[in-house]
């Protein structure tokens, strides 16, 4: 569990109040962004790109000269991404 989550956890056991859901709602929104997922690998397009957020979808990453260059955030919707262990 990363550090976002484990706040968003406290704050959720100490809100008791119903005014404050929406408000936890947004929280665990962002707290979900935050928290890196792993791309999914697709097929070559003719774009170049290899692969899609896990948030929106989109495509992230291209191809240059063979090298995959790895965004840490999607720039559509701002998931941030993990793209597994460095080898």
């Amino acid at each position: 569990m990363n550090k976002y989550v484990v706040a968003f956890e406290k704050v959720k056991e100490a809100c008791v109040s119903f005014d404050t859901v929406d408000e936890l709602i947004t929280l665990k929104e962002l707290v979900e962004k935050a928290t890196p997922k792993d791309v999914e690998r697709t097929e070559v397009n003719e774009l170049g790109y290899t692969h899609e957020c896990p948030g929106c979808g989109s495509y992230v990453g291209t191809i240059c000269d063979g090298i995959v260059h790895e965004d840490k955030y999607c720039c559509l919707c701002g998931q941030r991404l993990w793209w597994g262990e460095e080898e």
